[in-house]
Order: structure tokens, then C-alpha cells, then sequence
């Protein structure tokens, strides 16, 4: 710790993840019975005198962790030899920290071995203002004594090696990321009822899943970031500058794609992922069973709204009359807006149909082959003093998905299984179940995200779900909650802060 910053490294996150020499003599992490995962710029600082170890690692925190280009490596322990004490710090009284070349340098010396080492990768920091904020005021953190001897039984608890495997305790499994350890804590400090009644809660459920991605590589590119190549504002470049948007406007410029490409994705309709395991359960949920149609596909990137997202406001309507009438406003993606030739933050609004009586009248431009027409808002007026709402959607956000290096904008993300493309003719169906949305209210919450779903399910071709009887059914660890199931809870508490204002 210093003045402005507080430096530490959690404790109780064990990973499956090891650490072997390579043959370039630099350090490997390896996963439990498998090949090399990936290398980093850490070398081993040479072999041991009974040649290369495995070493475990623990989660010690998301920077500088496994998963950087520059892990940070640091080596608690409690051996007292001198040439440990020589190339070791005191953390607290009877435990001391290193680098893992000291770690090194002890077990050459055959005064100890990896088994007695705990290897943090990573670490945590607060400026100190920040840090005691949140345990003072926001109580988000609790003081707890405990003397090394009580630190280092519980270490070897959750080590969980083949020496002490008697010992084993539950948090030894990556997956229950530390739970177990962190009771039992709190109920050295009085506070077991507040630990027992988080069991089982969404935070814990939702943590267990973070764990069997982050720490234990359970599943396959779990740390992927959804739409890692969503931009929060259209138009950057490869280098972060941006392109000329001085006549750019989504609003009035989606429906002229290039018409002679001809694979162009304009008016498709693409769902979120049918995973059992939503690639939308830790980031972005908001994602997690969407139904989008794609609005522009350019060379440089793709763009699209969601439709099945109502916020609760409503965008009013005048009449020349002196009435008016409101629409629902839904929420269409992460980007708000973009920047016009003044330098200044233009919010695009969407206004789309999917009428008969208004495409027979002329009113709206196709959006691809969709069935699905751009609106003017004066046009949206026409349509309300005529008697027609229910099929007009107002629309303000949208989502962008850039084209380059590897990936592909939204057909690069289809590829990926994280969307699916939606049958044209399942179009209108999905169009008419969306518009039984209501305005977003703590009443009507539950009902719009049952009309979601029930839009997601019929958006699949043939308009049903096909399951495999054959296929497992993914729970959370340690519960019976299927973790679809988290992910559709999840995404109903991402509506609840974010779109009930």
C-alpha cells in the first residue's frame, strides 16, 4: 500500500492451470493433463536440479493475470531457510513473498519444493480513497484477523495435491471459486447468517460461472468478450481514429447498401445464440436471446438494431390538430450515437413498420427483403392520425460490429455460433409477438420478457425449439439451476437497470 494506491491479491481462487518449462525456456501454462495453453514473457530463469516442475497457479487478480501479455508472478510461502529469507519478503509474520525465480532459487537449493509454494498470478488495486469508500461507507468489505498458521491451513486445504488429498476441501475445484473458504471466514468474524444467506443466490450462481470460464477452462472461449468487436461509437478506424462522418446518419442511410452486393446481410434478422452455455451470461446480456435485424452491412462494418428490448419511455407525437399520440421506445444497441460534421453527438431514431395497409399505401422505404420498412417520422404522424400503431416500432441504439483482422463484422459473429440467422419466413411472426410488448414497468417486466423469449423460440426455423433428449442438460456447479435458466435471469436484471428508468 502507499498514500494513493492499495495493491493485494486474492486469495481464495484456485485455477487448474499450471506452469511448466517449455522448450525456449520460457514459461508455459498448462492445464491439468493437457498440452501447452499459451506462453507469456516470463522465463523460468533455468532447471531445477531435479528438473522441470509443474507448478500450480491461483487467480491472484485480473491484472497482469494468465491472461495478459505480461503475467505478473509472485510466490507466497513459509519457508525459513536462509537462502529463502535471503531472496524473500515478510508479507505478514510467518509468511513470506517472492518471485517466482526466488521460488526457483529455494527449490534448487532442496530446501523446499513447488508443493510449497502458492503462485498468484495477477493482482487487485484501489486508489486508497477508493478502497476505503467501498468498505467503510458501502461495506463491500470486511476486516478479518488471522494468523499465518490459519492462512497457510487453509491454502493447503484448497491446494488440494496429491499429498494432502485427504485434506481436500471443495474450494480445491476451480469452479467453486472460493466459496467454501470465504464462509468459513465470515463465520470466524460473527457473520455466518449473512454467509449462509447468500448461498445459492444469483451472485453466487453467476460467480461459479465466471470461475468454470476464468479459472478452471471448463468450457471452450468462455473469456471471449461478447461482441468483442462491437464499437461503443460507429466509424473508427483500424488504428482508433475515426472515419469522415461528417454525412453519416444510420437513420436515413441504412436502406442504401450497395444493392448489387451480393451477399449482403441488409434486412436479416439474426437471434442470439441457442448455447446452452449463452456466450451473453457474463457480459452483455442484454444480448443474450436478442432478435436483431441487420440494417447496413458495409465494407467496414455492420450494423443492426435490437427489436426486442422496450424501455419505459414513450416518444410523443403532435398533430396539427392539437393532439397526440406516444409510442414505446425500444432500446436498439450499445451505441447511442454518432458525430456530425460539427463535432457534434447526433441520436439517431428508428422508425420501422411492418404493416400491410402502410406498405400499400407507400409509406416507407424496404429494408432489404425483411417485409420490415424505414420510416420518417412524419410519416410515423400519418400513420397515427390514420388509427395505425400497433406495428410501429421507435427505436433509439444501435449495434455495430466492425470488419477487420480476423473477423468479419455480424457474418463473422454468425460463424462464430454467438448469432443465428432467422428464416424470412418467421419474420413477421417474431414482428407480431414483439409488438405485444408493453411499455417497460416493474408490472409489465415479466410479460415483455415472455414475449421475448417467446419470439426467440418461434424466431427458430419451424418456429420450435429442437432439443436432443441425448444432450445433458448444464447446471451451475454445486446447484440444480440449469444455466440457461442464469442467463434468462441475468438478462431480466440487465432490463431492470438499464431500461426501467
Amino acid at each position: 500500500a502507499s498514500a494513493n494506491f492499495i495493491q493485494g491479491i486474492v486469495l481464495n481462487r484456485p485455477t487448474n492451470i499450471g506452469v511448466k518449462e517449455g522448450a525456449d525456456g520460457m514459461m508455459q501454462f498448462v492445464q491439468p493433463g493437457h498440452g501447452e495453453m499459451f506462453d507469456n514473457e516470463i522465463g523460468l530463469g533455468g532447471e531445477t536440479q531435479n528438473g522441470p516442475h509443474r507448478w500450480k497457479i491461483w487467480f491472484g487478480g485480473e491484472v497482469n493475470g494468465v491472461y495478459s501479455d505480461s503475467p505478473q508472478v509472485m510466490c507466497l510461502h513459509s519457508v525459513v531457510s536462509d537462502i529463502a529469507q535471503s531472496v524473500s519478503d515478510v508479507a505478514i509474520p510467518g509468511i513470506y513473498l517472492t518471485s517466482f525465480a526466488g521460488a526457483q532459487k529455494i527449490v534448487q537449493s532442496g530446501d523446499a519444493n513447488p508443493s510449497d509454494f502458492w503462485i498468484f498470478c495477477g493482482i487487485c488495486g484501489w486508489e486508497t480513497n477508493t478502497f476505503y469508500r467501498e468498505m467503510h461507507e458501502e461495506g463491500l468489505w470486511h476486516i478479518v484477523s488471522a494468523d499465518s498458521g490459519t492462512i497457510v491451513e487453509e491454502l493447503n486445504m484448497v491446494r488440494c495435491e496429491d499429498a494432502v488429498a485427504e485434506n481436500c476441501d471443495i474450494d480445491a475445484d476451480p469452479m467453486n471459486a472460493g466459496l467454501h473458504t470465504w464462509e468459513m471466514l465470515m463465520e470466524k468474524i460473527g457473520r455466518s447468517d449473512e454467509a449462509h444467506d447468500s448461498s445459492d443466490e444469483f451472485g453466487d450462481l453467476m460467480l461459479h460461472e465466471w470461475a468454470t470460464g476464468a479459472l478452471s477452462f471448463a468450457f471452450a472461449d468462455v473469456r471471449r468478450g461478447v461482441m468483442t468487436e462491437t464499437i461503443t461509437q460507429v466509424g473508427l478506424d483500424d488504428d482508433g481514429s475515426f472515419l469522415d462522418l461528417a454525412s453519416y446518419d444510420p437513420a436515413y442511410d441504412m436502406t442504401i447498401q450497395n444493392e448489387s452486393r451480393e451477399a449482403t446481410m441488409v434486412g436479416t434478422m439474426i437471434r442470439g445464440s441457442s448455447a446452452q452455455r449463452s456466450p451473453y451470461l457474463l457480459y452483455d446480456q442484454g444480448f443474450h436471446k436478442s432478435l436483431i435485424l441487420i440494417l447496413r452491412d458495409g465494407d467496414d462494418h455492420s450494423e443492426g438494431v435490437m427489436l426486442n428490448h422496450v424501455t419505459s419511455s414513450n416518444v410523443s407525437f403532435d398533430f396539427e390538430n392539437g393532439e397526440s399520440a406516444e409510442l414505446n421506445l425500444r432500446y436498439g444497441g450499445p451505441t447511442l450515437h454518432y458525430e456530425d460534421e460539427d463535432g457534434n453527438y447526433v441520436v439517431p431514431t428508428f422508425y420501422l413498420h411492418s404493416n400491410e395497409a402502410l406498405r400499400d399505401d407507400g409509406i416507407g422505404i424496404p429494408i432489404g427483403s425483411s417485409g420490415i420498412y424505414k420510416m420518417t417520422r412524419n410519416e410515423v404522424v400519418k400513420a397515427l392520425m390514420s388509427g395505425i400503431s400497433e406495428d410501429i416500432f421507435v427505436i433509439q441504439g444501435f449495434s455495430v460490429w466492425n470488419k477487420r483482422g480476423d473477423h468479419s463484422g455480424v457474418v463473422g459473429e454468425i460463424e462464430n455460433e454467438y448469432f443465428e440467422l432467422v428464416p424470412r419466413s418467421q419474420i413477421k411472426t417474431v414482428w407480431n409477438i414483439l409488438s405485444e410488448q408493453q411499455i417497460l414497468s416493474p408490472d409489465s417486466l415479466d410479460f415483455n420478457m415472455m414475449k421475448g423469449r417467446q419470439a426467440w423460440v418461434v424466431a427458430k426455423e419451424g418456429g420450435a425449439v429442437v432439443t436432443n433428449d441425448d444432450e445433458e442438460v448444464i447446471k451451475v456447479f454445486g446447484s440444480d439451476i440449469d444455466v440457461e435458466s442464469l442467463a434468462d435471469e441475468a438478462t431480466k436484471r440487465w432490463v431492470n437497470v438499464n431500461l426501467l428508468f
